[in-house]
């Protein structure tokens, strides 16, 4: 190099033609290379402490069945070399992404209109089919209030966008309405968001507004009904399960003391029952704040549903119930077989008696392991199996 030097200095930067000659040669050099590497798409080292502009094993793993052509478009972002980078890892995963940068939307008028932007948005859109989702620098970030951080959750996002437009059939999660349960317009309405970014529609269903539960209807979830069904609603619902329907089912202890006859039909279909007394946590290391009605319960690490939250996560209720099922023979004789979700620790305590407000055992209480989570499979016949997810806590 040193001797390279030395040879500019004597042979060409002897007159001024020629050092601009050199440096017109020196710029197209370096631009034509800058021109090349951007044409590699080459990703950048990833030195972030969690990894996150490097594509997970677990968004490989749930794209790689993706069969349309899908194009995400980065708009607005030339500066963002981070997530840029980030996006063109889809594409070097997978023949079915192709990605494509618009720094300037007034160079792309069409793109513009199409998806409805101005010319300063800056945003990520994904394209599949006649499906599209967009994505602003703001769905990039969530905030974790127990800790005040951000979250970085780019990757989640991104990864949810293609899933969502490459879904040929959406599942249908309907919510149940009508006996002032939590809605998805109220108290569910940010599961409902990330629900609907996993590539599922949910809607709320008053049965007898609409007379039935409709055909599509991958989940009915009930979640909290403090008012009993009705015969009618009791009916289309038990002719839901025996067309194998699924059904998510929240409810806490019954502190009012409202009658549940016509729910409790359901819930005899798969042998469970919601009880009205409170669960209290003895074991402290399960406890929050030192609260026995605010515990983790023990997580089932090998059932499909619940073994990822066992080995990277926990559940933590509060105000929960027990649930009781009844005794493998009877199950048997309904075709109903059980898998617990969710327990206390084996010195819990279930009180009926909501008037005491002690936290150490009295009289009245049961002590034990109890049952707070539960998944109740109901085989219709050779074909057909019903599946009820039920919770002890709303």
């Amino acid at each position: 190099m040193k001797k390279l030097i030395e040879k500019i200095k004597k042979h060409w930067i002897v007159s001024t033609s020629l050092t601009v000659l050199l440096v017109v040669i020196l710029v197209a050099a370096y631009l034509g290379l800058n021109i090349w590497v951007k044409s590699l798409k080459l990703t950048a080292i990833d030195l972030t402490k969690d990894k996150i502009y490097t594509l997970s094993d677990t968004s490989k793993e749930q794209l790689k069945n993706i069969d349309q052509e899908t194009t995400i478009y980065i708009m607005g972002l030339k500066d963002n070399t981070s997530l840029i980078d980030l996006i063109n890892q889809y594409e070097k995963f997978s023949d079915k992404i192709k990605t494509e940068r618009v720094d300037d939307l007034n160079t792309r008028p069409e793109l513009k209109s199409k998806y409805g932007l101005e010319d300063s948005d800056s945003a990520v859109v994904v394209q599949a089919g006649e499906n599209t989702k967009i994505l602003s620098v703001y769905d990039f970030t969530t905030y974790d209030y127990t800790t005040g951080e951000s979250i970085d959750v780019t990757e989640q996002k991104i990864t949810n966008a293609i899933i969502n437009v490459n879904v040929k059939e959406k599942p249908q999660i309907y919510f149940m309405a009508g006996h002032n349960e939590y809605g998805i317009t109220t108290y569910l309405q940010a599961l409902s968001t990330l629900l609907q970014e996993e590539a599922n529609d949910t809607k709320t269903l008053n049965i007898l507004t609409e007379g039935k539960i409709p055909d599509d209807c991958s989940v009915l979830a009930i979640v909290n009904p403090t008012k009993d069904f009705t015969e009618f609603e009791t009916e289309k619902i038990i002719d839901y399960v025996n067309k194998g329907g699924k059904i998510l089912w929240l409810a806490g202890p019954n502190f009012d003391g409202t009658t549940f006859t016509n729910a409790q039909k359901v819930l005899d279909l798969y042998g469970a029952t919601l009880g009205d007394g409170i669960i209290l946590e003895q074991d402290s290391s399960k406890m929050l704040l030192g609260t026995p009605n605010f515990f983790s319960p023990t997580v089932n690490a090998s059932s499909p549903i619940t073994k990822n939250i066992a080995t990277d996560g926990s559940v933590i209720l509060i105000n929960a119930t027990k649930i009781e099922l009844k005794d493998t023979e009877e199950l048997d004789k309904i075709d109903v077989t059980s898998n617990n979700l969710l327990t206390t620790g084996d010195k819990a305590l279930y009180r009926t008696n909501l008037k005491n407000n002690t936290t150490s055992k009295i009289d009245t209480d049961e002590q034990g392991t109890f049952v707070v989570g539960t998944e109740l499979t109901k085989q219709i016949d050779e074909k057909v199996e019903s599946r009820l997810i039920l919770l002890s806590s709303s």
